[in-house]
């Protein structure tokens, strides 16, 4: 596992620095996110959000977007190969460290961490977010493979969501992610990042995440993140 090369993508506002704590393992290589403060109104405008968030909010979604681009032409520029990528509300646990080695010739983008999560308002009423959470999320998770790689199946109305735990075999694998984000993005509003990767889950980009999680959320720091209010009260999060 010492050729693994692990990322987190921390902001380095005051608000943030109580974060930075937890990476004290030497494994963990620190990359600042882009800064949001020189964002400009053009560039947030090309970004979709709801009517009434505020600007700030706006930012930081956009930072963090922009942060995932940089890492990924970060891993480019440097030719790295088995790439962790976590954001800084999240860690490796300390019993998962030899999982990683499950990865190592596994040569497509794998989520180590998120959220299985309900994928689409149904029509029909059918599958809507009170059964996803009383009964489907179970269900599922009965099925998976334990300590395996397993395929994200959208066709049965469920994804994976968040970014707080990404795994890249080589700069390849990150170049054809980048291209067909951007290819995908053609004609139409930016998402935010975790948004974004769930379209490519849809159209059979990305299909592959390892259960049980393997990075995990540190619960204080992702509920005083900007999506804190979403975030679910488990630090498993699958």
């Amino acid at each position: 596992m010492s050729d693994f090369t692990i990322l987190v993508v921390h902001c380095p506002k005051p608000e943030y620095e109580d974060r930075i704590h937890k990476y004290k393992d030497k494994r963990y290589k620190i990359i600042n996110c882009y800064d949001r403060d020189l964002l400009t109104d053009e560039e947030l405008e090309e970004h979709h959000f709801m009517w009434n968030a505020k600007k700030e909010h706006r930012k930081k979604v956009v930072s963090c977007y922009k942060s995932h681009l940089q890492v990924w032409e970060y891993i480019i520029e440097n030719d790295l190969k088995n790439v962790i990528v976590l954001e800084d509300d999240a860690y490796i646990k300390d019993d998962m460290w030899e999982e990683l080695e499950k990865l190592r010739d596994f040569n497509h983008f794998c989520y180590i961490g998120g959220s299985l999560g309900w994928k689409l308002t149904s029509k029909t009423g059918i599958d809507d977010v009170k059964d996803f959470n009383k009964r489907r999320r179970k269900e599922i998770g009965d099925n998976l493979k334990k300590g395996e790689i397993n395929l994200i199946k959208t066709e049965d109305r469920w994804r994976i969501g968040h970014t707080l735990g990404l795994y890249y075999p080589d700069a390849t694998e990150v170049f054809r992610i980048k291209e067909a984000l951007l290819e995908n993005q053609e004609g139409r509003k930016k998402r935010p990042i975790d948004n974004e990767l769930i379209l490519l889950q849809k159209i059979g980009i990305i299909n592959y995440f390892f259960y049980p999680a393997i990075s995990v959320l540190n619960l204080p720091d992702a509920k005083n993140g900007f999506n804190g209010s979403y975030m679910m009260s488990t630090q498993e999060f699958y």
